[in-house]
């Protein structure tokens, strides 16, 4: 998973983290399985305190924390017999 600035001068609006997931086949994506990444962002420079309820939409210096749920894989298994 990899997280970028989503970048841009400011001008009141928001300006959102952008992500994304690569498989096993290393293809960069927005999603695994429809599984997309939830962002949290805090308003500081490392991740303290509650995060805030959306994307920022000050001037300021910003940590977002991106997590995803494992995507739901069912791998092949070879059974003995």
């Amino acid at each position: 998973m990899t997280a970028s600035d989503g970048g841009g001068t400011y001008n009141g609006s928001a300006y959102g983290a952008t992500v994304t997931v690569q498989g096993i086949d290393g293809t960069p994506a927005s999603s695994l399985q429809g599984v997309r990444p939830t962002l949290s962002y805090y308003a500081a420079t490392t991740v303290t305190g509650t995060p805030l309820t959306g994307t920022p939409t000050a001037a300021g210096t910003y940590t977002v924390v991106a997590t995803m749920l494992g995507a739901m894989t069912t791998w092949p298994q070879t059974v003995p017999r």
